[in-house]
């Protein structure tokens, strides 16, 4: 209070500087303002409605689905590459004795070979989902989490597959694996699609195509098994040569249309 009884304000106010509507310093609260309908008293922005908080958590840029997504097949990949062991045997002397050995790695080749093509094809069906996608909400990255849970028992249903590669039961837990995958991708392009979550160039053609795709391969792994009811090595080239096709994309009829 100044001596003729008037308030003197800041330097800066008295100076022609900041005054309190244009401080860069928040002002403190008054205690007599109500506070927004779904607002805590507290200050915590939606403290009073946590289901709220929960789906802003969530709602999140697909951006981190797909570093997500990216980030564990790697790691997926790098272990079942660590499957692989140098043959360590006592007496092994000649070059012949060494191929002998390496050719005993030939089943958990193929199945690496076959989870690799695997998972890249899964990963391209996540990715391309992800880049059609304007936004998330926290069904859809629950969705995405059991897409998650299906890349990392790859190295269990591959080790299986490779371990016991002349066994029926085998191919089965790896085809339920493929399964699962599939599955998820298919539940995520419908959910995003009835939630109104995609983007506005997305196309009813291109949501129909990408389901079609899915379906179809789905149908061809089940082919698959069938054929390795015959012959195990039978059914697991097939479904090599048939991810094959997926991966490389070359024009083999009828196949080149999925």
């Amino acid at each position: 209070m100044g001596p003729n009884g008037r308030t003197v304000g800041s330097p800066l106010t008295e100076q022609g500087g900041l005054d309190d509507g244009d401080s860069p310093f928040p002002r403190p609260p008054d205690p007599g303002a109500e506070h927004p309908p779904g607002r805590a008293t507290t200050g915590t922005p939606d403290a009073a409605d946590p289901g709220r908080a929960l789906d802003i958590i969530a709602d999140v840029p697909t951006d981190y689905h797909r570093f997500a997504g990216s980030s564990l097949d790697r790691v997926v990949m790098t272990l079942l590459v660590l499957d692989f062991r140098v043959p360590v045997v006592d007496g092994l002397h000649t070059e012949a004795a060494l191929w002998h050995e390496l050719g005993k790695l030939t089943p958990r080749l193929l199945t690496y070979f076959l989870s690799f093509l695997t998972l890249g094809i899964f990963w391209v069906g996540q990715q391309t989902q992800l880049n059609q996608l304007a936004r998330s909400d926290r069904n859809l990255t629950r969705i995405h989490l059991g897409f998650l849970l299906g890349v990392s028992l790859m190295p269990f249903s591959t080790g299986l597959l490779a371990e016991f590669i002349t066994y029926r039961l085998a191919p089965v837990v790896y085809w339920l694996n493929l399964l699962l995958l599939g599955a998820v991708l298919f539940a995520s392009l419908g959910y995003a699609e009835r939630s109104g979550l995609m983007k506005d160039d997305t196309t009813a053609e291109m949501l129909a195509a990408g389901r079609r795709r899915i379906v179809v391969y789905q149908a061809l792994y089940a082919v698959c098994l069938l054929v390795g009811v015959v012959s195990t090595y039978a059914g697991i080239t097939l479904l090599v040569l048939l991810q094959l096709n997926s991966a490389i994309a070359p024009r083999i009829r009828p196949l080149d249309r999925f």
